[in-house]
Formats: C-alpha cells, structure tokens, sequence
C-alpha cells in the first residue's frame, strides 16, 4: 500500500489505489443512466440544485451494490481506515463506522465543482452521523484539487488518490475549479453504524 504523507497536524490522510478502480468506477459512472445533477442540501427546502454552489453530474450508489466494480473500490477502502487508524493513534477507540449512506461518482464538466465552502456534518441527523469523509480522485487534474480552509492546503487531483478526513467544521473546503481539464471523483462518509448507541437513550 502506498501512502501520501500529508503534515500531521492536518488530520487528512491518503493512499493511492490502483488505476483500473478508477477507470472502473468512471466506466460505472458513463454507462449507467441513473445520473442526475449534483444538488446541495438546504435545511429549509432540502436537496435542491444550485449551479452557483455546486455543478456537476452526479451517479449516487448503494454500498451494498453487487456490481464487483463498486465492491472492489469499497475493499480498498479498508486500507484507506487502517493507514488512518495507524497515523492517528486514538482514532481506533471510537466506535464502530463504516459507509452506511450512499456515496457518489461524481463529473465535473470544465468550469464546474463544488465551488462554495463548506462541510460534511452540519449537525443535523442523519448527516450528524457522519465522522470521516473520503474521497478519490478517478484521473488526473493538474488544475482541479481540493482547497481546505483552516489547514491551508490543496490536496492534489492525482488519479487514485484516496483521502481521509474529518467532516466536521474543522475541514471547511471546496474544490479547485479546472478550466482546461475534466474531473471524476469517488467520495462519501463514513459514519457511526450503531443508531441507538450513536443517539443515546434519554
């Protein structure tokens, strides 16, 4: 396993998966007809589709999809846990987490991303759930990385980078918008899997 040595004190972690996992999951992505346009989620009026905040073609998968394509992606995820767990030593005391929501194969047109701040775990149940996101960037975008806020860094969109890191308000980011390169993504959370022990009893 490979692994990307960001600083520490940046609570993001990374390894790179193999080439054929992403060319995979954009296969998925092109020839499934279930795509829609990426919406952003308002608490007022819910998912609604905002071009000024978020364009992109988006594919939502169930984790629990038999497609070998998405089951092998998933596995490579494990190792993705492990090299955090091993990098931030108190990580492996939480309870158990695992990918519980659907996640998404993601296209970004030229000129498109998710071009607003923001956050993974706004408090509100069922996103408040969530502990980690991750996300793998499925080619290479010289031009097209990921901006987070308070550890001022630009994680790169190299193909088969996968990272880790936490989705609360700490890891405010955006994506570096491309206006020469296409960009496909792989992304979700991880989240607590024990609803009653996660919500407590009152």
């Amino acid at each position: 396993m490979k692994t990307i040595d960001f600083d520490s004190n940046t609570f993001i972690a990374g390894i790179m998966i193999d080439h054929k996992i992403c060319d995979d999951l954009i296969e998925r992505h092109k020839e499934d007809d279930n795509k829609e346009c990426g919406t952003v989620y308002d608490e007022k009026s819910g998912k609604n589709v905002d071009k000024n905040f978020k364009a992109s073609t988006d594919l939502t998968i169930n984790p629990y999809d038999d497609d070998s394509r998405v089951q092998n992606y998933l596995k490579t995820l494990n190792d993705l846990i492990y090299f955090y767990e091993q990098k931030y030593r108190y990580a492996n005391d939480l309870v158990a987490y695992n990918i519980i929501e659907n996640f998404n194969v993601q296209h970004y047109k030229k000129g498109e991303g998710f071009k607003q701040w923001h956050f993974e775990s706004n408090g509100v149940f069922p996103s408040s759930r969530r502990l980690f996101a991750f996300m793998t960037y499925l080619n290479d975008v010289p031009d097209g990385g990921t901006k987070f806020y308070h550890q001022n860094i630009t994680t790169p969109a190299i193909k088969g980078l996968t990272i880790m890191w936490p989705a609360q308000w700490t890891h405010v980011h955006k994506g570096q918008i491309s206006y020469t390169s296409e960009k496909y993504i792989a992304t979700g959370w991880f989240s607590y899997t024990n609803l009653e022990k996660f919500i407590g009893k009152f």
